[in-house]
C-alpha cells in the first residue's frame, strides 16, 4: 500500500495572496509585495517575483523619504496602496482563485519577519531624523509650537526668541524661550521619532535684569517708609495663578520682608507683604 496516496507533490507552496494584501493594511505594501514576490517565485514566475520585489524596494525607500515631509497628506500613502492592489496584489489573487491548486504555509514566520522589519526600519527613519535635524531647526521648530501653543490658550503673546539650546544626556536639549510680554520660560525639547515636542519645565523669573530692578524697587519703599536698610538679595520666586510673583527680600540689616511682585511689558511693580523682626 502507498502511504502517500491522493498527496499532490507538485502542488506548489504558497501564502494566501488575498490575505497577505489584508496584512499589507497593517504592515504597509512592502509586507504582501515581499510575500506575492516569494509566491511568484514558488509559481516559477521570476519576472513577476522581480516586480514584486521593486515594490518592496520602492516603498521602503518611499516610507523614509515621507518621514521628513511635514504633514505628509495620509491620503497618499492609501492611495499608493489601493494601486498596489488593484495593479498588481490583484493579479496573483485572481491567478490563484482560478482554480489554482496550492499547499497552504504558516503565517508564523512572515508576520515574525514583518514585525522585526518594522521595528528596524522605524529606527533606521529615526536614526537619519536625529542625525539630520540640526540646531536651528529644532530652535524653528520649538518656537512655531509654543506659538501654536500660546495662540490656542489665547493669551495674545508670542515667542520672540530661544536661546541657551544645551544638550543633555538623554539626548533631549534645555533651552530658555522668550516671549514678547517679557516673560521666560525654561523648555525641554525633545526630537522624538518623526517629531519635535516641547515642554515647559519652569518659569525663569531670576534673570539678573530683574531682580536688580526688584532690590531697586525695594530700596525705594524702604526710603519711603523712612528704612535706612538697603535691599541684598530676592529669592524664594513662586508664580501665582494670577501671573504674579511672591518673594522674599533680605535687607543689609538682616530684615526678611515678603513681597509681591506684578509684571506687564512695561512695567514692574513691588508691593510689601510682610516683614519680620531683625535676626
Amino acid at each position: 500500500m502507498n502511504d502517500d496516496q491522493g498527496v499532490d507533490y507538485s502542488a506548489p507552496r504558497l501564502w494566501n495572496p488575498n490575505v497577505a494584501a489584508n496584512w499589507s493594511l497593517l504592515f504597509s505594501p512592502i509586507f504582501g509585495a515581499w510575500v506575492h514576490a516569494k509566491n511568484w517565485k514558488e509559481l516559477g514566475d521570476y519576472e513577476k517575483a522581480k516586480k514584486s520585489m521593486l515594490w518592496v524596494y520602492g516603498y521602503t525607500i518611499f516610507a523614509v523619504i515621507v518621514s521628513f515631509v511635514p504633514d505628509f497628506p495620509n491620503f497618499s500613502v492609501i492611495a499608493i496602496t489601493v494601486f498596489w492592489y488593484t495593479s498588481f496584489a490583484k493579479e496573483q489573487i485572481n491567478y490563484v482563485k482560478s482554480g489554482k491548486h496550492y499547499e497552504k504555509k504558516s503565517w508564523l514566520a512572515p508576520i515574525l519577519l514583518a514585525i522585526v522589519g518594522t521595528f528596524i526600519l522605524f529606527g533606521v527613519i529615526g536614526a537619519l531624523n536625529n542625525a539630520t535635524i540640526s540646531k536651528d531647526d529644532l530652535r524653528s521648530t520649538a518656537l512655531d509650537l509654543l506659538n501654536d501653543s500660546s495662540m490656542e490658550a489665547g493669551t495674545g503673546f508670542t515667542c520672540i526668541s530661544i536661546t541657551k539650546l544645551e544638550e543633555q544626556s538623554d539626548g533631549s536639549y534645555h533651552a530658555i524661550a522668550e516671549f514678547s510680554d517679557g516673560d521666560k520660560v525654561k523648555i525641554m525639547i525633545k526630537n522624538e521619532f518623526l517629531s519635535v515636542n516641547v515642554q515647559v519645565i519652569e518659569d525663569i523669573i531670576e534673570d539678573d535684569l530683574l531682580i536688580n530692578t526688584v532690590m531697586r524697587l525695594v530700596d525705594q519703599i524702604m526710603i519711603d517708609n523712612n528704612v535706612g536698610a538697603q535691599c541684598v538679595s530676592v529669592s524664594g520666586l513662586v508664580k501665582l495663578e494670577n501671573g504674579n510673583y511672591n518673594a522674599t527680600a533680605t535687607l543689609v540689616n538682616g530684615e526678611v520682608v515678603k513681597i509681591n511682585i506684578e509684571r506687564n511689558s512695561e512695567q514692574i511693580y513691588v508691593t510689601i507683604i510682610e516683614s519680620s523682626p531683625e535676626t
